[in-house]
């Protein structure tokens, strides 16, 4: 650690006499003491989601490094070069792109996933691309203010701390110390923005050698989700392409399931064709149609007692019961023939509407047309519903906030699908009320009905709002408000 240190402040100090470096990015990237931070620690944390051999993703604690300060520094300058169209910040970026979207009958969905793919980045490759990326913005006066703004370091020096960084990044794993010979560690502040880099160039370059473009196509780090014409996008030869560009990237690919569902990051995205939309609606009229039958049933229990009461009373009663018995037996019919005129679906007509509907999906399935999609929250199998007790010995205002996130996290991405909104927001008062969390249902009702009122009086809770890095400055840019 002492020896790592004193090349760092060598080189540092070696910027600045030369001219590479002003004194004040001197001062902000100089290293601390060797006893004041702590080395990087290697843990393994099992991917128990999975199924078969149990496997461990490896991961190095960056956290209070002693070149915690330099690592920041760098980053600030990789996201400068980092602009992939194709790349999503988390669910909300993806959500807004799925808005709009024209899908059809013919579409299908899919994920790719990158296997290992921090520990699989060709890291000199990767820092020949940033190379070329600096010179390329420097060869502009608006891309060489942004990175005057940033870093005062010349290109060679940003280059060659960088290299030092990555190729000489060590850890400590049982008291002995090791080196990372090939690839990025996961836990690094550098790793995700320059696996981003590289995943970037790759694609680009992909996408442009393909023949047919697939409909939509993001990634969020390693995960990948295509939105594709089945008739013209050959999705096996895609995935070829992209494995045949370098031997450490591969790809596996995962199809929208039997139900034409796909999860994606943390949400669950359904294809619905206008035919199982029709369908969907008419099984809705049809289980109504069936509980009120069982309504009626009982109801018609019910009648018969109260009639068999009220004839009593007009056979053995005195005048005032025998008066009181007529306007109960006048009552009952009127509920009768109210409540039979309320059950007005045929559950047989519906039966025979969906036997049609299929009939024509069989043999005229160009006339389904356009489809949308749907989406809903996703959970892992491994998720076990359980959240901050309410007994917990913690400020009533953290367990109202982790109610009131999730609950404002599910408005957000489902804004435009009300079902599934109404779905969620049920599951978590009734995930939040069982015995498992304790939680109140009086105080769960006052925490929903108040974010219902905010989200009322203020729309713009539920835009989400993208951040965009112009040189040091950060500028919120606000979505256009769907209302």
């Amino acid at each position: 650690l002492k020896l790592q240190c004193r090349r760092l402040t060598d080189m540092l100090t070696g910027f600045r006499k030369s001219g590479a470096m002003t004194a004040e990015d001197r001062t902000k990237t100089i290293p601390s003491q060797p006893f004041s931070g702590t080395i990087p620690q290697f843990y393994g944390c099992p991917k128990i989601h999975k199924s078969g051999t149990l496997k461990i993703r490896p991961i190095v604690v960056n956290v209070d490094i002693y070149c915690d300060k330099l690592l920041m520094h760098i980053k600030g300058v990789l996201n400068l070069v980092f602009y992939s169209e194709y790349a999503v910040l988390n669910s909300y970026d993806f959500v807004e792109r799925l808005d709009g979207l024209t899908v059809t009958s013919q579409d299908r969905l899919a994920s790719l996933d990158v296997e290992s793919l921090f520990t699989k980045v060709p890291v000199s490759e990767t820092l020949q691309i940033v190379h070329r990326r600096l010179l390329r913005m420097k060869s502009t006066d608006e891309g060489k203010e942004e990175l005057e703004e940033v870093t005062s370091l010349t290109t060679e020096a940003f280059m060659k701390l960088l290299q030092l960084m990555v190729e000489d990044f060590f850890f400590c794993y049982a008291k002995e110390l090791y080196r990372q010979k090939a690839g990025l560690p996961m836990g690094s502040r550098l790793s995700p923005v320059l696996a981003n880099i590289y995943m970037e160039e790759m694609e680009t370059m992909v996408l442009e050698l393909f023949p047919v473009q697939p409909k939509m196509y993001t990634r969020f780090v390693d995960d990948i989700f295509l939105l594709y014409d089945a008739s013209k996008f050959h999705l096996e030869k895609f995935v070829g392409l992209f494995n045949a560009q370098h031997p450490n990237i591969r790809l596996t690919v995962e199809k929208e399931n039997s139900k034409k569902e796909l999860a994606y990051l943390d949400l669950l995205v359904k294809r619905v064709d206008q035919g199982d939309q029709r369908r969907e609606s008419l099984d809705r009229k049809l289980e109504i149609s069936s509980k009120n039958s069982e309504e009626i049933e009982n109801l018609d229990e019910c009648m018969d007692q109260t009639m068999d009461q009220c004839m009593d009373a007009l056979k053995y009663g005195t005048s005032d019961i025998k008066r009181q018995g007529i306007s109960k037996c006048k009552n009952v019919d009127e509920t009768m023939d109210l409540e039979i005129v309320d059950n007005t679906v045929d559950g047989l007509e519906i039966e025979q509407t969906l036997g049609q509907i299929n009939k024509e999906l069989r043999t005229r399935p160009e006339n389904v047309g356009r489809s949308s999609l749907r989406l809903s929250i996703h959970r892992k199998v491994t998720h076990c519903n359980k959240y901050l007790h309410f007994r917990s010995n913690n400020p009533i205002s953290l367990k109202r906030n982790v109610f009131r996130g999730l609950s404002l996290r599910a408005r957000r991405l489902l804004k435009n699908h009300p079902q599934s909104l109404q779905k969620e927001l049920n599951y978590l008062n009734e995930t939040f009320g069982n015995a498992r969390n304790g939680y109140p249902q009086h105080l769960l009702q006052r925490w929903s009905g108040k974010l219902a009122r905010e989200v009322k009086e203020k729309p713009d809770l539920l835009i989400f709002r993208k951040k965009e890095r112009i040189g040091v400055q950060i500028t919120e840019v606000q979505e256009e408000n769907p209302q």
